[in-house]
């Protein structure tokens, strides 16, 4: 691996191989799955599930970057042989994540009184009732999702990747079969939210017993000063702008579209990026075993040549995968689609396309993510990234109104060229 030397260590090799094939299951389990829980619940219901399921991911702005942070900060503590420092940091993060938690119920409370007024036109006569009890069993899942995802970020941070990646293909395994088995024996999507939510919550208490027991890592509540506060949230707002960013070009599509059309349109784009979703899944799942390795290389002050080289590195990996990928659904896509949903679901071929070509260039090289957030300069991308998502939301509400899906598409697919594509490889080259 010429580029990184002895800074990719084995268990980087095997995690990045896990992490394969967790794709690779996740994508030939949805392929076989999907179609089973669209025909079980109903296009419209299946609909109705995406729309709330979405419309609940922007609880996840409350984490506030503060994840990364987790992965950054106790990487650089291990780096540093600061144990100390690394236990008055967690049990900091833990009072913090608690507050999330309770954040989220609150905004959860008020919005679900205001489901009707919010989804008015697109829900069909009797769908409120299952929307309110869909959004009540996903609104516990990303409580229990936000505060106890400090486990998830340690064993990232301590670079246990072959534990973590395993677990994932377990996840995979355990909930494919349980979902099956509740559709098999008349469950609709209130069965499946509750299989989501339990196996969510046994597997992130497994990370805490993993975290505590194996790791055998400590909290420490004593002395957590304000200052210390102030520099976490420094960095981590700008992570949490990125994540806000996230939610607009992964989830608003779906939101605008409940809103502005129905329910059986969200389905039809919820299946349509799907594509792109497994396409950044390939690239992200080499890349994000990376931030606790340039942190350390940061921390033990590493040149900028060494960064191109990781960078080289992954990117080479990356497009080498990604080529494939996108010249292969562009040429059998649609034949795709037709034979695994049906030709109810082929609008949604064009909307995937457009995406996931927008995505290649942003994809083979985001790796440097990892390295604007080791080396603290991923502000002013943030600030990029956040402003055309502002733009993304009025042009796709404006594209939307006229264009349907494929407004959405065009809309989202110039957010991510232009910022992700264009403008990052300009700040690589000029900005870190």
């Amino acid at each position: 691996m010429k580029g990184i030397n002895s800074d990719v260590s084995k268990n980087i090799r095997l995690g990045s191989i896990l992490s394969y094939v967790n794709v690779f299951l996740n994508i030939a389990v949805s392929i076989v799955l999907s179609p089973f829980i669209v025909d079980s619940l109903g296009t419209s219901q299946y609909g109705l599930y995406q729309l709330i399921w979405s419309f609940v991911g922007y609880m996840g702005i409350f984490d506030l970057g503060f994840t990364n942070a987790v992965v950054r900060y106790v990487s650089k503590y291990r780096a540093e042989n600061d144990e100390e420092g690394s236990k008055k940091f967690l049990g900091m993060a833990l009072v913090v994540y608690g507050v999330m938690a309770a954040l989220i119920i609150l905004v959860g409370a008020v919005i679900y009184f205001n489901l009707g007024s919010i989804f008015a036109e697109s829900f069909k006569e009797g769908q409120l009732p299952l929307a309110k009890v869909l959004f009540i069993i996903m609104i516990v899942n990303f409580t229990a999702n936000i505060f106890l995802n400090i486990f998830p970020a340690v064993i990232n941070a301590f670079e246990k990747y072959t534990f973590q990646r395993g677990l994932q293909i377990v996840r995979m395994v355990v909930r494919t079969a349980v979902v099956v088995i509740a559709l098999l024996m008349g469950g609709k999507s209130i069965a499946v939210a509750m299989v989501d939510t339990i196996i969510a919550i046994l597997f992130f208490v497994t990370q805490m017993i993993y975290v505590l027991a194996v790791l055998k890592v400590k909290f420490s509540f004593k002395d957590m000063k304000f200052s210390f506060f102030k520099q976490i949230f420094t960095y981590s707002f700008f992570v949490f702008l990125g994540i806000i960013v996230d939610q607009v070009n992964w989830k608003l599509d779906l939101f605008i579209l409940g809103i502005k059309t129905d329910t059986v349109k969200v389905a039809i784009y919820s299946i349509a990026i799907q594509f792109p979703s497994y396409y950044m899944m390939f690239a992200n799942s080499f890349s994000n075993v990376f931030l606790p390795r340039a942190t350390e290389m940061c921390a033990k002050g590493a040149s900028n040549k060494a960064f191109t080289n990781l960078m080289i590195y992954t990117a080479r990996i990356q497009w080498a995968v990604l080529f494939i990928m996108l010249i292969g659904f562009i040429c059998f896509g649609r034949q795709f689609i037709l034979l695994w949903q049906g030709e109810e679901f082929v609008e949604g071929y064009f909307p995937a396309v457009l995406i996931m070509s927008a995505l290649t260039l942003p994809l083979f090289q985001s790796v440097g993510l990892s390295i604007q957030q080791a080396k603290n300069k991923h502000q002013f991308m943030a600030l990029c990234y956040f402003s055309i998502a502002i733009l993304n939301v009025i042009s796709t509400i404006i594209l939307v109104e006229y264009l349907g899906m494929i407004g959405a598409a065009i809309s989202t697919a110039a957010a991510f060229l232009i910022g992700h594509g264009i403008i990052a490889n300009i700040y690589y080259r000029f900005g870190i």
